[in-house]
């Protein structure tokens, strides 16, 4: 499975190298006479700043709370929530609204593992 952004314009889809490696990655790892499957979706990254500002916040305290950096819990949490595929990871900004709520339930799901309450925090 590959997951990868590119921009449609004036009828032809763009690319930047980041996105070419991993299709060329993606390429690299098909059998020869596979059948390949390619799902498109014309999608604008519409999650909101309140979502990704809550996400920071609860990572920060999940970190200090479990003694882990930030950037590692920020990475299994991307990982626990499909963002990150064959190494290459999505990010944040790049989310849905529903990818970004499906990120706040995995925090909600692991505050409470640390009893913390996120339902009532951050968000505007």
């Amino acid at each position: 499975m590959i997951r990868f952004k590119v921009k449609f314009k004036d009828g032809r889809i763009l690319m930047d190298e980041k996105n070419k490696n991993l299709r060329d990655y993606f390429y690299s790892t098909i059998k020869n006479d596979s059948e390949v499957f390619i799902y498109m979706e014309a999608n604008s990254p519409d999650g909101t700043a309140s979502q990704i500002k809550f996400i920071h916040a609860c990572i920060g305290e999940i970190s200090k709370e479990s003694g882990a950096l930030f950037a590692e819990t920020k990475k299994q949490l991307k990982e626990e929530c499909g963002l990150i595929i064959n190494g290459f990871e999505t990010s944040f900004k790049d989310c849905s609204k529903n990818e970004l709520s499906n990120v706040i339930n995995t925090l909600i799901s692991w505050g409470k593992h640390l009893n913390i309450d996120f339902t009532d925090r951050f968000l505007d």
